[in-house]
């Protein structure tokens, strides 16, 4: 589980708890700290010393979540990777159900896509469609409908194959 961080103070630590509780226990959690300035590396270092097996931290000097991932994949053991904002949850049983779905499969896929929620402001929650209306899986990518980067797991090998994410946009680097 890749988390690249900045300044995220009020989200990380739900954000490292939702993937300690997740009922897949095979994991490694890499935080990447993006020089962050506020409380992050310090709540961050308290998640590692009491949890010293599962979370590593990696300082890093450049700036950008592209950046930030890349960087969590150099040293990410794992084949299957779970990309999470540091401001993102899991459901406790979001790898345990990808992971299923990837064990039973009669072939290897590149990626499992999942659906997602979005929490408003007012602490509704909606429910984001993974298909756009016709169903078209590349328009659904380029329009965030199939699945979004937190909710996909992709496979590791196959990331590092296409050169990472692109580290010059700032914006829609993960479809870029």
């Amino acid at each position: 589980i890749i988390i690249p961080a900045y300044n995220v103070q009020e989200y990380i630590g739900a954000c490292i708890n939702s993937a300690l509780l997740q009922t897949y226990q095979n994991i490694e959690i890499i935080v990447i700290d993006n020089n962050s300035t506020d409380q992050t590396l310090e709540i961050v270092k308290d998640f590692k010393r009491r949890h010293p097996e599962l979370i590593t931290i990696i300082p890093e000097k450049k700036q950008g979540a592209s950046n930030a991932r890349n960087k969590g994949l150099e040293y990410a053991k794992g084949q299957w990777i779970q990309f999470l904002d540091a401001d993102d949850l899991l459901y406790a049983d979001k790898l345990e159900r990808q992971l299923k779905l990837i064990n039973t499969s009669t072939v290897t896929p590149l990626m499992v896509v999942g659906a997602y929620h979005r929490l408003s402001e007012e602490g509704k929650l909606h429910s984001v469609p993974l298909l756009n209306g016709d169903h078209d899986p590349y328009k659904s990518i380029t329009a965030s409908l199939l699945g979004h980067l937190d909710s996909n797991l992709f496979q590791k090998e196959i990331i590092r194959s296409v050169g990472g994410f692109e580290e010059t946009l700032k914006v829609g680097e993960e479809i870029g």
